[in-house]
C-alpha cells in the first residue's frame, strides 16, 4: 500500500498533537476496548485534568479524529488510530528494507527491527540493507543516531556495526560520519 505525503503529514501532526500534555492525559483516560465509551465527567476525573483543561483537549482530539463523541459519551476512534499506525509503519525505513530484502522480513515487526539474523550471509545482508536505506551521505553522530532509532532500540549499536563493516566512515576526532 502506498501512503501519500499528505497521509504522512497527517500522521506526524497526530503524533505531535498526541504528545501534548492535556491531550495525552485525556486520551490515556479513554477505555481502550472496541465499542466502549465513557461519560464526560468520568473521563475528566480519570484524566486528572480539570474540566477547564479537559475541554480544549477533548475538542482538539475530536477535531483530529482521535475520539468519537456521542452525546455525553466519548470513545477512542480505533479506525483512525489504525490508519495512523499504518501510515507511520509504512513510512519506516525498515519496511522499505524488507521490500528490497524479503529474507529479512522475519526480523521486522511493525516497522522496527526486532530481531537479528545469526546466519552469516543473512547478517551481512541485513547490514547492507540498513546501509542502503541511509537517505543521505553525510551525518553528525546525533543526526545518525536519530535516524537509526527509527530502525531499532539501540541506534549506537547499529552505528558502530555500520562503521565496523565498512558501510560508514567516521572522521577521526569528530562526530561526522560519511556513507562509504
Amino acid at each position: 500500500m502506498t501512503i501519500s505525503a499528505y497521509d504522512r503529514y497527517r500522521a506526524a501532526r497526530l503524533v505531535q498533537a498526541w504528545s501534548q500534555g492535556p491531550l495525552r492525559r485525556l486520551l490515556a483516560a479513554l477505555p481502550d476496548g472496541p465499542g466502549t465509551s465513557i461519560g464526560w465527567s468520568e473521563l475528566v476525573a480519570a484524566s486528572g485534568l480539570t474540566p477547564r483543561e479537559a475541554a480544549p483537549a477533548a475538542a482538539r482530539a475530536h477535531e483530529l479524529g482521535l475520539v468519537h463523541r456521542d452525546g455525553d459519551r466519548w470513545s477512542v476512534a480505533t479506525d483512525r488510530l489504525a490508519a495512523l499506525a499504518e501510515a507511520l509503519v509504512a513510512d519506516s525505513p525498515a519496511v522499505a528494507m524488507v521490500a528490497a530484502h524479503p529474507a529479512l522480513a522475519a526480523f521486522v515487526t511493525a516497522g522496527r527491527l526486532t530481531g537479528w539474523p545469526t546466519r552469516p550471509g543473512l547478517e551481512d545482508e541485513c547490514w547492507t540493507a540498513i546501509a542502503e536505506q541511509l537517505p543521505r551521505s553525510d551525518w553528525t553522530e546525533s543526526e545518525l543516531n536519530s535516524w537509526l532509532a527509527t530502525f531499532a532500540d539501540d541506534p549506537a549499536a547499529l552505528r558502530r556495526g555500520l562503521v565496523e563493516r565498512g558501510h560508514l566512515h567516521r572522521s577521526p576526532g569528530s562526530d561526522r560520519y560519511t556513507r562509504c
